[in-house]
């Protein structure tokens, strides 16, 4: 039953404020009526407003892009810097999308150096928490995931690519094909490098359907057909 000049009255006092989502109380006679007739005075904006139940729901819808979630490819094995690396950042780049990285040598998000190395759970988690970042790539080289939980529920791509950390210890191929086939459950997509003896002969032991061995050439292809260039 709001006038529009007191619904426009609301939205501006919200926008001054620099609020997404706020409840504004206005104090007049008639609501039906503008307040440039008969008046108002604006006695509270309340940043954190009660909603009724069925509200959260179509306030999200307007407020949150996509899923609401940033796309995720987890890739283990190999250094950054590799060949198919540079091309995917370029590719998200040149789609207009703020990139975060992280690996051993550090954190950075559209090109930006924003940490330096820490493990892969805390770099992960830091990136997703990160507004600006549109799409992220988390590069695991050694054994430090295995000492914390997985850092997200869900996992775009896991890309399982080339040699780890050298090892003496025999049972190491074991507990990275442990971790692997968690991340892989959580996966949307699974993209194995085809010459690797060792991730191909583990990747062939999962029941899992989600699964494409590839040349390492054809991995940017294939992540260019995946959410990463859904989410804008």
């Amino acid at each position: 039953q709001a006038h529009p000049d007191n619904l426009a009255l609301a939205v501006r006092a919200a926008r001054v404020l620099r609020l997404d989502l706020a409840g504004v109380d206005l104090l007049m006679p008639d609501i039906r009526k503008s307040w440039l007739d008969l008046g108002a005075v604006i006695c509270e904006v309340n940043a954190q407003p009660q909603l009724s139940p069925h509200l959260p729901a179509i306030i999200l819808k307007r407020l949150v892009r996509g899923d609401g979630r940033v796309p995720l490819v987890l890739v283990l094995g190999t250094e950054v810097g590799t060949d198919w690396h540079g091309e995917l950042f370029e590719a998200l780049a040149a789609g207009g999308k703020s990139v975060g990285v992280a690996s051993p040598k550090g954190t950075t998000i559209g090109g930006q150096r924003t940490c330096g190395p820490c493990d892969s759970y805390q770099a992960t988690r830091s990136l997703l928490a990160d507004p600006t970042v549109d799409a992220a790539v988390v590069v695991v080289a050694d054994e430090q995931m295995m000492t914390t939980a997985a850092p997200v529920d869900r996992i775009d791509v896991l890309v399982l690519d080339g040699p780890l950390t050298p090892t003496s210890d025999p049972q190491a191929w074991q507990r990275w094909e442990s971790l692997a086939l968690m991340l892989a459950v959580r996966s949307a997509r699974v993209l194995v490098n085809q010459d690797s003896v060792e991730w191909l002969a583990i990747s062939k032991r999962w029941s899992t359907k989600n699964i494409s061995a590839l040349a390492p050439a054809e991995f940017v292809a294939a992540l260019k057909q995946t959410s990463l260039e859904v989410h804008t």
